[in-house]
């Protein structure tokens, strides 16, 4: 499990396990945890965090769908 802190492959600290996720390049990594994801609440600290850092729109709006199907 990674834990917050650790560095990545460039020594870039990283505050929350998110971020780290986040960093990864293989899109089905990332959908496969976004799946994992059980509240509007953790959907919006994954949208916060790709927002902030790579701001990937494909990332987005999947984690956007989840947050949606998650509030129905």
């Amino acid at each position: 499990m990674v834990s917050p802190n650790q560095s990545g492959k460039d020594g870039r600290k990283f505050d929350t396990q998110v971020e780290k996720i986040l960093e990864t390049k293989e899109n089905q990594v990332i959908e496969g945890v976004i799946d994992g994801l059980r509240t509007p609440e953790e959907c919006a600290k994954w949208i916060n965090a790709e927002v902030e850092g790579q701001q990937r729109k494909e990332i987005i709006g999947y984690l956007n769908s989840k947050k949606m199907e998650l509030e129905q």
